[in-house]
Order: C-alpha cells, then sequence, then structure tokens
C-alpha cells in the first residue's frame, strides 16, 4: 500500500466527519428554532398581558428589619428601609406596626417572622 493512499483514505474520513459535524450543528439549529417542528417556543409573554418577572432587588432584602405596614393575616404590606413591600407572614397574624424580618422571597413577596 502507497502512503498517498493512506493519506487520500485519511483525508476523505476527516473530510467526511468534519461535514457531518457541521451538518448536525445546522440541522439542530433549524429544528429547534422552527416552530415548523413543535420544538420551538411560539409564544411570548408580554407585560401588557399580566405576565411580570420577580425583581431580584428583593432578594436583598433576606435578612432586612422593618414594620408591619397593615396587618399580614398573612399577607399584607411591610416597611422596610422606606419601601412599602407585598409580604406573607410565617406565622398567621402579625399586627400593624409590630417588628418583623424578611426570611425569604416567594413570587414577589417577601416572606417575613415577627421579632
Amino acid at each position: 500500500i502507497q502512503m498517498n493512499t493512506i493519506l487520500e483514505a485519511l483525508f476523505i474520513v476527516l473530510l467526511a466527519v468534519f461535514g457531518a459535524i457541521l451538518l448536525s450543528f445546522q440541522m439542530a439549529k433549524v429544528l429547534f428554532t422552527s416552530p415548523r417542528f413543535g420544538f420551538a417556543l411560539t409564544a411570548t409573554q408580554a407585560h401588557d398581558n399580566g405576565f411580570v418577572a420577580p425583581d431580584l432587588a428583593l432578594f436583598s432584602l433576606i435578612g432586612e428589619q422593618g414594620t408591619s405596614f397593615s396587618i399580614l393575616r398573612p399577607g399584607g404590606k411591610v416597611l422596610i428601609n422606606g419601601e412599602v413591600y407585598d409580604a406573607i407572614c410565617r406565622e398567621s397574624f402579625i399586627e400593624k406596626d409590630s417588628p418583623v424580618r424578611v426570611i425569604a422571597v416567594n413570587n414577589a413577596q417577601l416572606i417575613v417572622e415577627k421579632l
């Protein structure tokens, strides 16, 4: 067997592997971005339709202390750092103007406990 024959066969195999990889990426792009194949999401969640993402800044309030701005039974309002937020209390009832601490955030609402 001649060396040229081996190099030619190796070149053909490498070219076929490279072509298969390129074709795989292109087909994946077509399959996963085209609504014809059912893999792509076609619906949008617009703010005008009532879809709202939670404010990630709420997570920075975990551990902060404030007061209950309204009666929490279990939902209500709390005042933290001069701002009023929606909150749910861990207990079943917290009186207005009671000291509270933020322990978690869930669905854009603060979870608080009475101090």
